[in-house]
């Protein structure tokens, strides 16, 4: 089944599809890994349903060319320019698609931040959500949350309530591990006789200093209107970001 992508309701080959897409009429239509045999089979079912189909592969190869004489649009790497125009684009499962292609049809988000302490890491099927609650001068719990897209009208069970791990806790995975592994170093070292302060990377680590001073300009009670171009100025990603000068 295929379906017609959107930021709202696209979903990954593995989800189960929002909205069917109507293939009673002709559709113009793009199948990325389309050298697979699944999806070989499928861009070759939609040609001869009468659709204008367009397939994109990294490699050539034979079968590729049984596609071309039915009449199927072949690229050899992948551009989001193939995309353009398309009614729904399809890909297997198996592969990771093309985040370029999916961009181009508004699939594949990127970051969004509510100022101070939360952000969302969207992809084109699933999410990752962090907000940072401190609880004390020496201790902040950071919740991690696994997000996924839910068709409508699909009905799941209640969200697992959350535990709290330590930093060098075994389940986590790979990624947070690795960013947590050092917190305790760090954390002990602010305490170091000889520690005077921080010394950030200007080019690097600049979004520390610019988050961290605005909020000195919210316990400040600055004016919204000074506030603003600061909190445009930290809502941004990466967080790769140089010392800005925020007006304050």
């Amino acid at each position: 089944m295929i379906t017609a992508p959107s930021p709202s309701s696209a979903a990954s080959a593995a989800d189960a599809p929002e909205a069917p897409l109507d293939l009673s009429q002709r559709r113009r239509l793009h199948v990325i890994g389309v050298g697979g045999p699944g999806m070989s089979a499928i861009a070759l079912a939609l040609a001869e349903m009468g659709h204008d189909v367009s397939g994109v592969d990294i490699r050539d190869r034979p079968v590729l060319d049984r596609l071309r004489a039915a009449g199927v649009a072949i690229h050899i790497g992948h551009n989001r320019a193939h995309v353009h125009g398309c009614d729904a684009v399809t890909f297997s499962s198996a592969i990771a698609p093309d985040l370029n292609e999916l961009d181009a049809q508004g699939i594949n988000l990127t970051f969004f931040h509510c100022f101070p302490h939360y952000f969302v890491l969207p992809m084109y099927s699933s999410a990752s959500s962090y907000r940072f609650r401190p609880l004390g001068p020496e201790e902040t719990l950071m919740e991690i949350w696994s997000l996924a897209r839910i068709p409508e009208g699909r009905q799941t069970d209640r969200p697992t309530p959350p535990e709290v791990w330590e930093t060098d806790d075994p389940r986590w995975p790979p990624i947070p591990a690795q960013d947590f592994s050092n917190i305790p170093k760090q954390q002990k070292g602010l305490h170091a006789k000889d520690f005077e302060y921080m010394r950030l990377s200007a080019g690097m680590e600049g979004h520390i200093s610019n988050v961290q001073r605005t909020v000195d300009g919210f316990l400040a009670d600055l004016p919204y209107d000074a506030l603003l171009p600061a909190l445009r100025a930290v809502n941004v990603y990466p967080f790769e970001q140089p010392i800005l000068d925020l007006g304050f």
